[in-house]
């Protein structure tokens, strides 16, 4: 008998979602919306069901932390248009509070977050 093998296959494209988020919804942001807007491609194809928020949000996060300088560009670019100006070592403090939700209180996946963060 063969061991049952568990695959996690990417669904969402978690630089597109963050993109829209901040980019193309203005001040009125919600990561149902982002759902709405991504239509059949927020469908998990094994479940029939739309992905959840929290699963957006966790993707967009995540995507963000790997990709530290084009993140901040893209955050600081939409806060501009607001009228706000953030530094990367706010962008970084963002992130930080947002990994210790991703990093669902395991300590060593919150130390690789702050790893990525340079802290």
């Amino acid at each position: 008998m063969t061991p049952i093998q568990i695959r996690k296959t990417r669904i969402l494209d978690p630089e597109k979602m963050f993109r829209m988020y901040f980019t193309d919804m203005g001040s009125a942001r919600s990561f149902v919306k982002v759902i709405k807007q991504l239509g059949t491609d927020a469908i998990n194809p094994n479940t029939n069901r739309l992905v959840t928020p929290m699963a957006v949000e966790w993707s967009m996060y995540r995507w963000a932390m790997n990709n530290l300088d084009l993140s901040y560009e893209i955050y600081n670019k939409a806060m501009l248009d607001e009228g706000k100006f953030h530094t990367m070592e706010e962008w970084k403090d963002f992130l930080q509070k947002k990994a210790v939700m991703i990093s669902k209180k395991s300590t060593r996946a919150m130390q690789r977050w702050l790893r990525l963060l340079g802290r």
